[in-house]
């Protein structure tokens, strides 16, 4: 299961790829924490009871307060990249 996140025509692209379940995939207008957290919500809708783990990179958004609670309280669990890592990140 992967994130990814990167830029087409000024949007933003969540992308979701679940082995064992339904991925999905949006076009935020940005990436701003509260986008993060309905995206996750998103994933969470169309895979109730599944164990869901997203591997992020170390963008503010990602490990804002808002987004770890949200994650915690729907039973998201949320691997980080270790940080100056490029090689690991899907750019």
């Amino acid at each position: 299961m992967f994130d990814a996140f990167g830029q087409i025509l000024n949007r933003q692209v969540s992308l979701y790829l679940n082995l064992n379940g339904n991925s999905v995939i949006d076009f935020k207008e940005n990436s701003k924490k509260e986008s993060i957290c309905e995206f996750f919500g998103e994933i969470r809708s169309i895979n109730p009871g599944k164990t869901i783990v997203i591997i992020l990179d170390n963008f503010s958004s990602h490990r804002a307060k808002d987004t770890t609670r949200f994650t915690e309280e729907n039973g998201i669990v949320l691997v980080f990249l270790p940080p100056c890592s490029p090689d690991l990140e899907s750019n």
